[in-house]
């Protein structure tokens, strides 16, 4: 796996909600930047002095650009969403292991905010290379309009019956079809939409506390540590 640093150009930018933003690179190089689903990278940009900051890799593998889906927060993610189209930034990476390896059982992926990321990525690339096995994401967010990736996880979700999405809002009461629940990711959700929590393997990925929250809440429920598998963000 290539972990040196690279050079890439932002070639296009997608607004996703009021505060989040997909950037779209290609290597100033020319060649593929190989990694996998859920990967990380890590990225300075030019404008920042001090510590660069890691960001999952929100495009799946088979795509032609690689994306980095960015919430406006901090210093550095502000100077990435400001990047002007042409612009070039180093990338060093990938790094990382937040993927299932097998879908033996099902894969339940539990997302705060954008740490819906490294999802979209696997979800993706399950599409693009026919994966069989069945997974469920529950998508935590505040409001309908917090949701990153609403309607093209929808699509998929309409176009492959192995997904099962259920968008929980914590403090918004808006009705749409899409959402199923309206206060935060517990025990209740958890059994009401999986049914049983056995032999299933869990991947979280939020804010430090949401991420330790639902840890916490699996293993009260006999959930072996080894079936969880954590990603979490400042």
């Amino acid at each position: 796996m290539q972990t040196n640093n690279r050079e890439f150009i932002l070639v296009e930018k997608k607004k996703e909600t009021e505060d989040v933003t997909s950037l779209y690179f290609q290597t100033a190089d020319g060649l593929s930047f190989p990694f996998k689903s859920g990967q990380y990278i890590n990225v300075k940009p030019r404008s920042v002095s001090g510590h660069g900051k890691s960001y999952t890799i929100s495009s799946s593998p088979s795509e032609k650009l690689l994306c980095l889906t960015i919430k406006r927060k901090g210093v550095v993610s502000s100077a990435l969403i400001d990047m002007v189209t042409g612009e070039k930034v180093i990338f060093d990476g990938p790094y990382g292991f937040f993927f299932p390896e097998d879908y033996i059982y099902d894969v339940v992926m539990i997302a705060g905010g954008i740490g819906s990321t490294p999802f979209y990525s696997v979800i993706k690339d399950k599409v693009a290379n026919n994966i069989p096995g069945r997974v469920h994401l529950l998508y935590s967010n505040k409001t309908l309009s917090d949701i990153t990736f609403l309607n093209d996880l929808n699509k998929i979700a309409k176009e492959n019956k192995w997904l099962n999405i259920i968008h929980c809002l914590t403090q918004d009461k808006t009705k749409h079809s899409l959402i199923k629940e309206y206060s935060r990711i517990d025990k209740k959700i958890l059994k009401k939409n999986l049914t049983s929590l056995n032999k299933k393997k869990y991947f979280i990925c939020g804010s430090i506390a949401f991420v330790n929250d639902l840890w916490k809440l699996l293993k009260s429920e006999a959930v072996p540590e080894e079936d969880i598998f954590t990603e979490s963000f400042f």
